[in-house]
């Protein structure tokens, strides 16, 4: 099976035991997903079928959104619930102009370090595998950018927020930052995904519901095609002509449409007959990024 599948991830599972869960279901070994989710956290995991595996880059440049809850006054290794505890503090009782002042800052684009127990790579080896050695090593910040950060709750010494972010963005990372502008250090024990792009947690299934439809035979009318899967990119339909250079790998001039463009962008290709044939730039022309024979 072809398509794309919205899963509710449940806590304790990688996302890799999701995809191992969901080949097994499926009996079929091409499947992947977007946006890692840490096993602690829940919610919204899109996971690519078959030959929907190469669109996967496609699907995991958009926005995320989170609800999150920050445990103020304890510090962890790992900026999370899972971590050893290195430092306690009394919390006082903020008031919400004080918790608001402390998130402003970062209700923008912002330089964030990537804790030391992530998966980002330096110099080809991940750092959750130094970390776990004991070490610890100068990272490079990367831009973020959180356009969203909402106080959802607060109640000593438990803080509720909603962020929206750009990709790569760690909200355990943020959770530590908060705690260091508030002085008192804090540490993620909460985090559920509700958006992934354009998926949405009303979307997804858990395991348990995805294997109930595998064994009923419903399971095809909750995978999204690729086509509907990338509904946001702008929509191109081909010739018999024209479909059958796009086949082969040529570009394809379509001055009706590129005429009217300013700068490149990416478009999903239909054939004549309504087949997803792949997905272009277009440009001066209509180039083949990825084409499905």
């Amino acid at each position: 099976m072809d398509g794309v599948l919205i899963v509710d991830k449940e806590q304790g599972w990688t996302s890799h035991d999701v995809v191992a869960r969901i080949r097994k279901l499926f009996h079929q070994k091409k499947v992947g997903h977007t946006g890692t989710l840490d096993p602690m956290a829940v919610g919204v995991l899109v996971v690519c079928l078959g030959r929907a595996t190469r669109i996967i880059r496609f699907l995991d440049d958009g926005e995320k959104a989170y609800t999150a809850e920050i445990r103020l006054g304890v510090s962890t290794d790992t900026f999370d619930a899972e971590g050893e505890v290195i430092e306690s503090k009394e919390v006082p009782e903020f008031t919400i102009e004080e918790l608001e002042a402390a998130c402003e800052p970062f209700r923008r684009q912002i330089q964030q370090l990537p804790p030391m127990f992530s998966a980002v790579k330096v110099s080809g080896k991940k750092l959750y595998e130094l970390a776990r050695k004991g070490l610890e090593i100068t990272r490079k910040p990367r831009a973020v950018t959180i356009s969203e950060l909402n106080i959802l709750s607060y109640r000593t010494p438990i803080l509720r927020i909603r962020v929206v972010c750009s990709k790569g963005t760690y909200i355990r990372a943020l959770a530590h930052d908060i705690g260091e502008r508030l002085c008192t250090g804090a540490h993620l024990t909460a985090l559920r995904r509700t958006r992934c792009g354009r998926f949405t947690d009303a979307q997804s299934l858990t395991l348990n519901q995805v294997a109930s439809c595998v064994e009923d035979g419903t399971i095809s009318r909750k995978v999204l095609s690729m086509d509907e899967a990338l509904s946001p990119l702008l929509r191109v339909q081909l010739s018999r002509i024209e479909e059958k250079r796009f086949r082969n790998g040529a570009s394809v001039h379509r001055w009706d449409i590129l005429e009217h463009r300013d700068g490149e962008e990416t478009a999903r290709v239909i054939g004549a007959d309504g087949d997803f044939l792949g997905i272009a730039q277009c440009g001066e022309v209509l180039k083949p990024v990825c084409v499905f024979v």
